[in-house]
């Protein structure tokens, strides 16, 4: 029995020593997972609503669930095999007290407080700190982030990794930028990660949270903690090229007179809704039909630019959103500047420039593009009703300019042209073409709404980028920094 029992000690021990040869393998398979090329720098990982890519287009969406950031686990199993040998060592020491339990013992108990304990410990004091070199940028620019991570103990034993994440919080597809690194810090207390965001596109960016993971050399133990450190990254809308699609001057007066039903010389087909007094008995005397007349007021020139933020519009694609965004605002300004007021409008706020009691005009445009940058689609379409009730805020003669890439409901447009008519104002479509040149369909569209007196004029698309993270070049941003 005697033998037995140290046949069966000496099994358990090699089966120790097996299980830590492993642990160790494996630890290194975790440590160089996120490394990429032979330098060893980390990989940081691109996410687009679950998508995991090198370079991600904007209109791409899909239904998975979005990866976690640091995919490093405790290995339970493992430790659950550690704790019934360190136990059975425990109970062979008390029985026999030979020197082979004893090994065994102090060696399980060596993988625990190495494995186990001191990981814990070194969560303690941990600290992470966000710094972004600028909180506004310009579209297609890079965002320099900086991660400073200091602890209080200085544990060799310990490898760190750490993750952020910028969510896009304006765009159609959710999609996510998310970045990673580890390293072992050996005896410093301190850590200092950069990275940027590269080829961003219009919206607000979203950085909330930075993820530190701390594991053992093993591979055995990997704690995560969150760190709340909030930001936020705004993208301004990309803008057309200077003398690209110019408006031209209006002069100080309307190029298109109010239209209103009076007892003016001109006249137009009987609406329903038309006043009695106002009809043209003349003519329906002679057989010509029922006819109002009509009066042309001028009006001094005043602008009502509106962007279409109905999501169906632009097929689920940022990027012609982004630019139906971009070239409202080049002719808000554009007429601004002329000695125009405009007023640009969206469902929920509206902003005037060019107003006289306002002399600080580089204000107001600074203001109108921080909005845009944070105007979001909406799956609601555009309200006509509410589109009235802005219009009529403005004096009769004015236009109402709508920004948006759907021209395939014309009905839509030309309900809301005739309506906006009979209050005297007119009505412009500006469309953006989702390729190079306007489709037959697209034209045959216009050619619909133009022969009900809407003007439709059509608009180049803007080049789009791709979120992107990339570490910046440097010894930094190596998996084991020196």
């Amino acid at each position: 029995m005697r033998e037995r029992a140290e046949l069966q000690t000496r099994a358990g021990a090699e089966a120790v020593a097996g299980l830590a040869r492993e642990s160790a393998s494996s630890s290194k398979a975790v440590m160089v997972s996120d490394e990429s090329g032979a330098t060893g720098a980390a990989s940081p990982s691109l996410e687009t609503a679950g998508a995991k890519s090198d370079a991600v287009e904007p209109n791409k969406t899909t239904g998975a669930k979005t990866e976690r950031i640091l995919p490093y686990k405790t290995r339970w199993a493992v430790w659950a095999i550690i704790v019934v040998s360190f136990c059975g060592c425990l109970a062979a020491v008390v029985l026999r007290g030979g020197a082979t339990e004893w090994f065994g013992l102090v060696l399980l108990a060596g993988i625990i407080a190495v494995s186990g304990l001191l990981p814990i410990i070194s969560m303690i004091g941990l600290k992470a700190e966000r710094m972004l070199t600028s909180t506004r940028i310009e579209a297609d620019e890079a965002a320099q982030i900086e991660l400073r991570l200091s602890r209080a103990l200085r544990n060799p034993f310990v490898w760190i990794a750490v993750g952020d994440q910028a969510k896009h919080c304006n765009g159609m597809n959710g999609r996510t930028a998310a970045f990673r690194e580890m390293g072992l810090l050996y005896f410093r207390s301190n850590w200092t990660v950069r990275y940027r965001l590269a080829e961003l596109t219009r919206g607000s960016y979203a950085l909330e949270s930075v993820h530190v993971v701390l594991g053992d050399v093993l591979g055995l133990t990997a704690i995560a903690r969150t760190i709340p450190c909030a930001s936020e990254l705004l993208v301004l809308p990309r803008l057309p090229e200077e003398g690209q699609n110019e408006p031209r001057s209006r002069a100080g007066v309307s190029r298109n007179a109010a239209v209103l039903g009076g007892y003016g010389p001109d006249t137009r087909l009987y609406r329903e809704g038309d006043s009695l007094r106002h009809l043209d008995f003349r003519s329906a005397a002679r057989g010509r039909g029922w006819h109002t007349k009509i009066q042309r007021v001028q009006s001094r020139a005043e602008l009502m630019v509106v962007i279409d933020q109905e999501m169906n519009a632009y097929e689920g694609k940022d990027f012609l959103f982004d630019s139906c965004i971009g070239w409202a605002f080049h002719f808000a300004r554009s007429h601004a500047k002329l000695g125009h007021s405009v007023t640009a409008a969206t469902r929920d706020w509206s902003l005037r420039l060019g107003s006289s009691g306002n002399k600080n005009g580089r204000e107001e445009e600074r203001e109108l593009r921080e909005r845009l940058a944070r105007l979001e689609p909406l799956q609601q379409e555009l309200s006509l009703d509410r589109l009235l009730e802005k219009a009529l805020q403005l004096p009769a003669g004015s236009s109402l300019q709508i920004f948006t890439c759907g021209l395939r409901e014309a009905q839509r447009w030309i309900e809301l042209a005739g309506r906006l008519e009979t209050m005297g104002f007119q009505l412009e479509l500006y469309a953006v073409a989702p390729g190079r040149v306007a489709s037959f369909a697209m034209r045959e569209q216009q050619k619909l709404l133009e022969g009900r007196g809407i003007e439709v004029s059509w608009l180049s698309l803007l080049e789009h980028g791709r979120i992107e993270a990339r570490p910046q070049e440097g010894g930094s941003d190596h998996a084991i920094p020196s």
